[in-house]
């Protein structure tokens, strides 16, 4: 198994991920289905971690194989306890060498003189006195880096907050987040913007996702996201860093939003915004996944909303089906593309296997499963207005009287509006049909707008015809303008809107006596 993780210069993501790979000897062939080497890519070392450990306990790999893909991932950092664990139990329970406790007396030696460099901001941030004459001398407001130098005799310098950075991502690189993250958020309220910030703000999101605080983390995944977008900084990100960006956020951004109660809704409002959907397009299709399991799931999404995303998914799967194809968008697939229901019964016990072996979908599997039984009957729907229950059961992959309850408890709930024959084992589907007055206003909609189009071209001079030119010897536009309306209307010149075209419309620059028009 081959992972990647942020090289340990800096906490911000890199032009290219580091690649660790498992010794061919020990590694395992990893399921056809399995995203996780592809995900370490875009993801730093500590974020892989959990992955790593997922996979361990699935079962679907060799232990010694799992021991050895998580000293690759750990061993790099300055956890150095923790890769003493694992080598001790990867080798069955032998020491650690002695490169690895040397190691370690040098991670504790830089430790402490960090802490001792930043111990004069470290203690006044600690005592409230302190802390309320620097936020006088900041002038009342916000705390400033003027205002602690101020206030602590000039002990406190510009140096002195950059020595807390540093600080901040050793204690990342240690596995001290807690810490790591408040150092870093203070770094981020008293240093200047500049690539330092940018890079504190990633360190955040790290720690905040890795202590499981989703609040923290989507402010600052919020937070990045600004700033990624934003141009008129003291670094701006040129293109190729903020696509590279926008792919890094999109993966870390999946920890978030599979985690907090509004996060599908959230994923599919930042994975379908133009910029992202681009990033996905250019570098990282198999983050289409994530994005049909966040649509076709979803419990709070609205019907119309809904049914637009579905829309754009089903869009998206065709135009990248040659560069990803797994269970997920073979389903989506079948169903809204091939309208193959016995396909996409059978593919649908994949999905639920797919989603079980993966780390961020596990706890999405019934309700996906859920939300694609009803998607897979409201489309079986469309196309009949009597389903017999066993026909119906193998499309759902369910016995007959576990689809005849699934289908009674949809018409006690009002999601169907059905009956039930249960001697002929057989659901009655009532079209629903709009009244006409309905009809009558559907019909009528555009009619104000339509009319104001036309009274705005009785308006217009006799002699003028859009894009044809005017002469001033006649009055009259030069040259006949012949073509085709959008809309079916031929003619020449003049401005008729028969059937919604223009008859003075020239497609490619059809218009005599005057400069063809330029189609991109």
């Amino acid at each position: 198994m081959a992972m990647a993780g942020a090289p340990l210069d800096g906490i911000a993501p890199p032009p290219g991920g580091t690649k660790l790979s498992v010794a061919p000897d020990t590694a395992s062939a990893s399921t056809p289905t399995d995203l996780t080497p592809i995900l370490a890519e875009f993801l730093d070392r500590h974020l892989v971690y959990p992955l790593v450990e997922f996979a361990h306990t699935s079962g679907a790999f060799a232990d010694e194989d799992m021991l050895a893909a998580k000293l690759n991932v750990i061993e790099p950092t300055h956890m150095v306890d923790f890769a003493m664990e694992i080598y001790s139990e990867l080798h069955g329970g032998a020491d650690a060498p002695a490169a690895m406790a040397g190691r370690r007396n040098r991670v504790i030696m830089v430790l402490q003189e960090l802490e001792a460099e930043a111990e004069p901001l470290l203690k006044l941030l600690q005592d409230p006195d302190a802390m309320a004459a620097a936020a006088t001398a900041s002038g009342g407001g916000a705390l400033t880096l003027a205002g602690l130098t101020a206030s602590s005799g000039g002990t406190i310098t510009a140096d002195t907050v950059d020595v807390l950075y540093d600080l901040g991502k050793f204690q990342f690189e240690c596995g001290n987040y807690e810490a790591a993250g408040d150092h870093l958020r203070v770094f981020r309220a008293l240093a200047p913007e500049g690539e330092r910030t940018l890079s504190a703000l990633w360190g955040s999101l790290a720690s905040h996702i890795l202590m499981a605080e989703w609040p923290g983390a989507l402010n600052d995944l919020n937070a990045l996201k600004d700033a990624i977008d934003a141009v008129k900084t003291a670094t701006p990100l040129n293109p190729l860093q903020q696509l590279q960006a926008r792919c890094w956020l999109i993966h870390w951004a999946l920890f978030v939003y599979f985690s907090h109660p509004d996060g599908p809704d959230g994923l599919v409002e930042l994975l379908f915004s133009e910029k992202y959907l681009n990033a996905i397009q250019t570098n990282c299709p198999h983050i289409i996944r994530y994005l049909a399991v966040a649509v076709i799931a979803s419990r709070t999404m609205s019907a119309p909303r809904r049914r637009s995303a579905m829309s754009d998914l089903v869009r998206l799967v065709k135009q990248e089906s040659y560069t990803f194809k797994d269970p997920v968008t073979d389903f989506v697939t079948c169903l809204y593309v091939d309208f193959d229901f016995e396909g996409a019964e059978h593919i649908l016990a994949k999905c639920a296997a797919t989603l079980s072996a993966d780390y961020f979908l596990e706890s999405s599997r019934d309700a996906f499963v859920d939300a694609a039984r009803v998607t897979t009957f409201e489309t079986y729907a469309r196309l009949h207005a009597v389903m017999d229950i066993a026909a119906l059961a193998d499309k759902l992959a369910m016995t007959p009287p576990e689809a005849e309850k699934w289908v009674v408890n949809l018409i006690r709930q009002a999601s169907l509006d059905a009956t039930m024959d249960a001697s002929a084992s057989h659901v009655h589907l009532r079209t629903p049909c709009p009244s006409v007055y309905e009809q009558v206003v559907d019909l009528t909609k555009g009619l104000s707008a339509r009319a104001t189009v036309l009274a705005a071209n009785f308006d217009r001079k006799e002699g003028y015809t859009a894009g044809a030119g005017f002469s001033v010897d006649t009055g009259r536009g030069r040259g006949r303008g012949r073509g085709r309306g959008r809309g079916g209307g031929r003619g020449r010149g003049g401005d008729d809107r028969r059937g919604g075209g223009d008859r003075g419309d020239r497609r490619g620059g059809g218009c005599r006596g005057s400069t063809p028009a330029r189609t991109i």
